[in-house]
């Protein structure tokens, strides 16, 4: 494979408008460019929770996996071309129902944090879940080519990583639960 950048800057983003594919000119506050930049901040998320000293070896290695399914995701958006499919969304729910079944079931909403690992995992959960929501933009224009599989996969995968926070906080039990609305005090 030949060098695909051979220069960081080209100056033809300096007006605001880039493209994804090379052909197509769009502004750069296009719905196409949240959804890969999203995508791309989850990733970076993804890499931050990836060379954690803390998290374990095999999970490592399936943080690197996502992050290539996700790499992939955001090529969709360039390619126009399917290239999450329905074993993507399934091997991942194979992943949640393996690591949830080991936690007791969740009688509160938990609040953010625990300890550090776990708040790796929430902080990219709420990435995962603002990159959903660009996605749902996005799909907003019919004209627009989407891939259905990949919107299930995002989903997905913010429910991992909503149990891979909860996991991170089992061995040490640094769960803490959101103690609900507080009634205001009567005078």
């Amino acid at each position: 494979m030949g060098h695909r950048i051979s220069k960081v800057y080209t100056k033809t983003g300096d007006q605001g408008i880039s493209s994804l594919d090379g052909k197509n000119r769009l502004a750069k506050c296009d719905p196409a460019f949240a959804v890969v930049g999203d995508l791309d901040e989850l990733n970076c998320a993804l890499g931050i929770l990836a060379v954690d000293q803390d998290l374990v070896e095999p999970l490592k290695i399936l943080v690197m996996e996502l992050q290539q399914l996700l790499f992939n995701m955001g090529a969709e958006w360039v390619l126009f071309d399917a290239i999450i499919k329905n074993t993507d969304v399934s091997d991942l729910e194979a992943h949640i129902d393996h690591y949830n079944s080991q936690m007791a079931p969740l009688k509160e909403f938990i609040l953010p944090g625990g300890n550090a690992l776990a708040a790796k995992w929430h902080m990219a959960r709420s990435i995962c879940r603002r990159a959903e929501r660009s996605v749902v933009t996005y799909m907003q224009d019919k004209t627009r080519y989407y891939n259905p599989c990949a919107l299930q996969w995002l989903n997905r995968l913010s429910d991992f990583l909503f149990v891979m926070a909860r996991f991170a906080m089992l061995e040490d039990h640094s769960e803490i639960q959101w103690h609900g609305l507080k009634k205001p005090k009567e005078s």
